[in-house]
């Protein structure tokens, strides 16, 4: 294969996976439902993993039952590669296959990884020789411009993924400081119980920010992106309301001690007069 045609192969198995990740939301949520994780019609991953494929399986494309077995060998590696990379990248899981039989850490599963190689024979077999012939039809020229064009789309588009993906990392991480922030609140709790003094003023700036941070409104990407991905919507949720949890009942063991704090400075000025 020339570098255009791996070119070409890339985006349009990137496109025909989008497709299929459409299809496959369709049946199984009954909505249309942008599964990408860029803006426009692609699905990366399968770009990279049907080109991999075709780059190392073609010679034995013949056999079906080898083609069968490495594909839904080589198709898994790729998959948990994929998603192993993706959660430490982003600090996000992508898909969850932990409540599927036989799964490796909920990054692969059994059943999908069959299903992979079965794609990967319909693909090698009926679908590529087509794909194939077409690319040879376009002439060279027109087709390189288009390429370059689409790349071009496709580089600004992963950029603006790449922010808001790095968006949603930093909220995942501003959870885990928050409850951070909630010890060391206890921790003022604790003392002013104890005798110190605590003041409602600064905690009630605080539990402001927190709201300004972590409930403020998401952007239009970032929420499409929750939209296409429910298991990283309902980790970021779950998080966030277990957060709520707690600054609820931190906030009001705050309360409780600050009118200790000031009842007591009360009687304090009443025994002195």
């Amino acid at each position: 294969m020339t570098f255009y045609e791996v070119s070409c192969f890339f985006l349009i198995y990137a496109f025909l996976g989008w497709c299929l990740e459409v299809v496959y939301a369709a049946v199984s949520r009954g909505e249309f439902v942008n599964r990408g994780m860029l803006n426009g019609p692609v699905c990366p991953i399968y770009g990279f993993g049907f080109v991999f494929v075709i780059f190392c399986l073609s010679p034995v494309a013949d056999n079906l039952l080898l083609l069968y077995v490495l594909s839904a060998l080589l198709t898994t590696v790729i998959e948990l590669a994929g998603g192993f990379v993706l959660e430490k990248a982003f600090g996000i899981r992508w898909w969850d296959y932990t409540k599927e039989p036989f799964n490796l850490g909920g990054y692969i599963c059994l059943k999908f990884s069959l299903l992979w190689g079965l794609a990967c024979c319909v693909a090698l077999r009926l679908i590529h020789p087509a794909i194939r012939a077409a690319v040879a039809l376009i002439p060279r020229a027109p087709g390189l411009v288009i390429v370059i064009a689409l790349y071009i789309v496709l580089l600004v588009d992963f950029v603006e993924t790449l922010k808001t993906l790095l968006g949603i990392k930093a909220r995942v991480r501003r959870i885990s400081e928050v409850e951070r922030e909630i010890r060391a609140v206890s921790d003022k709790i604790g003392e002013a119980i104890s005798g110190g003094a605590i003041r409602l003023r600064d905690v009630d700036e605080w539990a402001s920010r927190l709201r300004d941070d972590l409930y403020g409104r998401m952007p239009h990407r970032m929420r499409r992106l929750m939209r296409a991905f429910p298991h990283m919507k309902n980790k970021y949720t779950g998080r966030l309301e277990a957060l709520s949890e707690k600054l609820r009942r931190h906030l009001q063991g705050t309360q409780d001690a600050g009118n200790k704090d000031e009842h007591k400075e009360k009687n304090d000025n009443g025994g002195k007069e």
